[in-house]
């Protein structure tokens, strides 16, 4: 028995309705480019990179495609084989968000390879650029895409990959590292010129003149540790080797620790791999559970423990940032301890 006239109409209704109030797919192409900016121990004159949004199925497409060329005495091949980007959008009220993109690296002057990649849509949006970041939903970033565009990148803060290991350590009287600064810090001032300046804020006197009551700033965390543990010899698996600390006040709740593990004088050869550790902390977000320090075999260690894996080690996130000194800097390393639960805590009390 066939439908009633009435019924198809309706029916047809529907779907004509349905039709015209689906919104558009999302269909977006920019370029960005950026110049003279260091990534870790490369020197980059120019990058650029190249991205198309769109939908397939009602779930994001993003296509991306990077190209650089290398500044003065850096290689062709310096950077790794795929890096990890933060593209900045801003909507008409001015607020920003930033876009994850990972992005195939060639080297220098090479065209790169285009890279294809479906997230959900609640990672395509996020509020800040930190590993552990918080993303918006799928409305609110349909809403902000459609109302926006992009302004800028920034490549990440962090290290993903077995090849980005390091292969160079620089010398501390020139380090080239990057600490997670600021992308304007980054082009203007050297990294030096921002740690002195840092280390100058701290009350106004020498950091080394410090007691552990004035451990209650960012400011003062970062100068003790590349002051007072910047630099421990470390061995183990029958070679010697040099670790080097460094600490980056972000803002006033947030830091990013590094440490990067060098080995020499190696009985077997090739001795274990370089390795580094990063991690970027929020105090307001009282993302450390605990801290630690043990000391056996003459070394005294710092163990920070975080409540998820925010720490960068290789290929891998996990939720402990080790830091090693020599025995007799126990007592530094426990100031340290608590100098990080007193800014947690300040931190946590701001903010709420």
């Amino acid at each position: 028995m066939n439908p009633p006239l009435w019924m198809l109409c309706v029916k047809f209704a529907l779907i004509a309705f349905a039709a015209t109030s689906h919104a558009a797919p999302i269909d977006r192409s920019f370029k960005l480019s950026k110049t003279q900016f260091n990534q870790g121990y490369c020197n980059i004159a120019e990058a650029t990179i190249d991205v198309h949004l769109s939908e397939s199925f009602g779930e994001p497409v993003i296509t991306s495609r990077f190209h650089w060329v290398a500044g003065a005495n850096t290689p062709r091949d310096c950077l790794p084989p795929q890096l990890d980007l933060w593209v900045e959008w801003q909507n008409e009220r001015g607020r920003s968000a930033y876009m994850p993109i990972t992005a195939y690296i060639s080297q220098s002057e090479e065209p790169g390879e285009e890279r294809l990649s479906s997230p959900t849509w609640n990672k395509v949006l996020c509020q800040t650029e930190a590993f552990s970041s918080r993303c918006f939903d799928q409305k609110t970033t349909l809403a902000f895409i459609s109302t926006g565009g992009a302004t800028d990148f920034e490549l990440a803060q962090w290290e993903t990959l077995v090849d980005a290991t390091i292969k160079q350590p620089p010398k501390r009287s020139e380090p080239k590292i990057d600490l997670g600064l600021s992308l304007e810090d980054r082009l203007n001032q050297s990294i030096d010129d921002v740690l002195t300046k840092q280390d100058a804020t701290v009350t106004g006197e020498s950091a080394l003149d410090r007691t552990s009551d004035n451990l209650s700033s960012v400011a003062a965390l970062v100068a003790t540790v590349n002051q007072e543990l910047a630099l421990y010899e470390v061995s183990g698996a029958g070679c010697q080797g040099l670790a080097k600390y460094q600490a980056t006040k972000v803002s006033e709740c947030r830091i990013v620790l590094q440490a990067d593990i060098e080995w020499r004088q190696c009985q077997t050869n090739p001795g274990p791999p370089n390795t580094r550790q990063r991690v970027e902390i929020d105090f307001g977000e009282q993302s450390i559970q605990g801290t630690e320090v043990d000391n056996h075999s003459g070394r005294a260690s710092l163990r920070i423990t975080l409540d998820s894996p925010s720490v960068i080690s290789d290929s891998q996130a996990i939720n402990l940032f080790l830091l090693s000194a020599r025995s007799t800097e126990r007592d530094t390393l426990q100031e340290l301890a608590r100098g990080f639960s007193t800014v947690q805590e300040l931190c946590s009390l701001g903010r709420n």
